[in-house]
């Protein structure tokens, strides 16, 4: 049986690895393997006050600007797919009026405009 110290030294480190790995959230789009830190997931983005997004995204603050006051520079990475919640890349995906990874794009283009049928032949 372990000792009422014992416990105490397993909780403590529990929380800390739990805290470690929170604080590290990485953004992986599920079609391109593209791999990055993100610094927010949401619509108001804290570090940016004056944008508001559509859509819940994924967002870092530009790792090549210099950080200023409450309207810092971002990268916005991509977000969750609308059909099947996968995560997808601005690359990788198409955005009207709700976010599509390239497969749920191809299966329903017929519900795209023709303009971005179009242009996702294109590329």
């Amino acid at each position: 049986m372990a000792s009422l110290e014992e416990k105490t030294s397993t909780q403590t480190r529990d929380t800390i690895i739990s805290d470690k790995s929170a604080a590290q959230q990485i953004f992986e789009c599920a079609d391109c393997g593209l791999r990055e830190e993100y610094h927010f997931f949401g619509k108001r983005p804290p570090f940016c006050k004056s944008i508001v997004f559509v859509e819940d995204s994924y967002i870092i603050r530009d790792p090549f600007t210099l950080q200023s006051g409450n309207n810092a520079n971002f990268l916005l990475l991509g977000g969750n797919c609308s059909v099947c919640a996968k995560m997808t890349c601005q690359e990788c995906s198409i955005f009207f009026t709700k976010r599509f990874c390239a497969d749920c794009s191809q299966i329903n283009c017929q519900l795209l405009p023709e303009e971005l049928r179009k242009k996702k032949k294109k590329g």
